[in-house]
Formats: C-alpha cells, sequence, structure tokens
C-alpha cells in the first residue's frame, strides 16, 4: 500500500516537473525570439567578446549606439502629431474687455494699492529709523516682524475668505493699510514703527490674498493666464513706483508725510470696493 501511494507521489511529482519545463521552455522560446530580432548586436557580442578591454569598450558604445537608434525609431513610429490647441487665443481689445469688468478692475485696483503701500512705507522704514538715531539692529528687528506679519496669516486667510467672503477679507486688509499708515505717521517712537509695519504686514495679506481670490473667481479658465500675467505686470509697475516715490518723499519732506501720502489712495480703493458691491448684480463674485 505505502509502495503503491509513493509511486502516485512520484508520478504526480514528475508532472507538475515536466509543466514546470514546459513554461519555462516557453520562456525561453520568447526570449530567444526576443533577441533574435536583433542578430547583429548578438553575432557582434559573440565575436568581441575576448577581444580586450579596448575592444569591448568600443563594443560598447557600438552597442549603446545601435539599442539608441532603435529606441529612437520605435519612438518616431509611436509619435503622433499634436492636435492644436482649442484653447482660443486673446488679443489687446478682448484683454481690455476683461479688464473692464467690475470684478477684474477691482481686483487688480486691489491687488496693486496693497503692494504698493506695503512698499511705500517699508522699504524707506530702516533709512527713517537709522536717520532717527535707532541701531541698525533694531531696524532689521522690524522688518523682520513685518515679514513675519506678512506671511504668517496665510495660514488662515484662505479659511476666512471661505468663512466669511472675499470682500470683508478685502475690506479688512485695506483698513488694516490705512491703520497702518495713521500709526506711522502718528509718531517715530520704536513701539510706533513695530506696530506700524506688523499692522501693514497683515493687512497686506488680507488685500492682496483676497484681491487674487476675486481674480481667479472672475475670469475663466481659458483667461485666467493672460489675465493674471497682467495683473503681476500692474501690480509689480505699481510697486516700483511706489518704491522710488517712498525715497523721494522722506528725503524731501520726512517719514510722517509719506504715511498721509497713502492714505488717499486707499481711501479711493476703499470707495471703488464699495461702490462695486452697491451696483454688482446678485449673481457676481461680490455677492
Amino acid at each position: 500500500m505505502n509502495a503503491r501511494v509513493r509511486r502516485r507521489a512520484r508520478r504526480s511529482a514528475g508532472h507538475t516537473y515536466a509543466a514546470r519545463e514546459s513554461e519555462l521552455a516557453a520562456g525561453r522560446d520568447l526570449a530567444c525570439a526576443d533577441l533574435r530580432s536583433d542578430r547583429r548586436l548578438l553575432g557582434a557580442a559573440a565575436v568581441h567578446l575576448d577581444q580586450g578591454p579596448v575592444r569591448a569598450n568600443a563594443l560598447g558604445r557600438r552597442l549603446c549606439r545601435d539599442l539608441c537608434g532603435h529606441a529612437d525609431r520605435s519612438s518616431a513610429a509611436n509619435l503622433r502629431p499634436h492636435a492644436p490647441s482649442s484653447r482660443p487665443r486673446l488679443d489687446r481689445a478682448a484683454l481690455l474687455a476683461i479688464l473692464r469688468r467690475g470684478p477684474v478692475l477691482t481686483a487688480v485696483i486691489v491687488g496693486a494699492v496693497s503692494q504698493g503701500i506695503m512698499v511705500l512705507i517699508m522699504a524707506p522704514t530702516p533709512l527713517a529709523m537709522t536717520g532717527a538715531g535707532y541701531p541698525e539692529a533694531l531696524a532689521g528687528d522690524v522688518v523682520r516682524w513685518h515679514v513675519v506679519a506678512m506671511l504668517a496669516p496665510s495660514f488662515f486667510t484662505g479659511f476666512a475668505i471661505k468663512r466669511f467672503g472675499t470682500v470683508p477679507v478685502v475690506v479688512t486688509g485695506l483698513a488694516l493699510l490705512v491703520v497702518s499708515a495713521l500709526m506711522a505717521a502718528s509718531g517715530l517712537s520704536a513701539h510706533h514703527f513695530y506696530g506700524a509695519l506688523i499692522v501693514l504686514g497683515v493687512g497686506w495679506n488680507f488685500g492682496f490674498i483676497g484681491a487674487t481670490n476675486m481674480l481667479a473667481s472672475a475670469v475663466s479658465a481659458d483667461e485666467r493666464a493672460v489675465v493674471q500675467g497682467t495683473n503681476d505686470t500692474l501690480i509689480a509697475l505699481g510697486a516700483t513706483i511706489c518704491v522710488f516715490a517712498s525715497g523721494a518723499i522722506v528725503t524731501g519732506f520726512g517719514c510722517p508725510i509719506l504715511a498721509f501720502a497713502s492714505l488717499p489712495v486707499l481711501a479711493v480703493a476703499l470707495l471703488w470696493v464699495f461702490v462695486q458691491v452697491r451696483f454688482s448684480p446678485r449673481d457676481s463674485v461680490f455677492r
């Protein structure tokens, strides 16, 4: 009985081994078929295997060149010409028409005013502090906390926009810029500089990020790239003008006059936002 069981086990093992050998043979045949597709390279390899390192290096370069050429031909065979983009191109007239829309123009104005007023007050602050007798280390510390105030609220600005809306965040940012200008104009103590620059940073964050979100909501996907590029260009141009103006105003009239000079610009921006919200349709991004 045990001998019969052993014979059956050997026969079963033999069948399993034969099936495994058949699978391996099929795999070897497939691999050989793939290798035979490039007999010239294999033949060159067989001839030059024992020709020394110099010939081996030459063979390696030849093999790489041939294989790369084969890959290039295969890739070229699979390439298809790209279909022309269906996205319409915006000419100058179409771009100007987009910029004249209420939400788009408001976003550009708020973004440019936020960036420009921030640069107008921040840029001459170290010069004003050193001119007032403060050490350079203190001036650097004021600018450092200003930068922290610019960036730190970004963790919460998005949640504030989602919770309260874009317009309240933008108005809050412009109002904080007004407070910062009034603090800068009210005195030249270290507390005035610290407070004005910190409030200035928070106001810039709310105004600039709110304007960016308003612009993204006011244009379509086809218009977004061109309009965003134009917006960035206008903001950079406004910031450049404010930088040059800040130096001229501080050296000619002093830091308090510089702060007062920013108030009319902020008042016009706030008035523009209120007018747009008041007369915009109910389905506008202001609602």
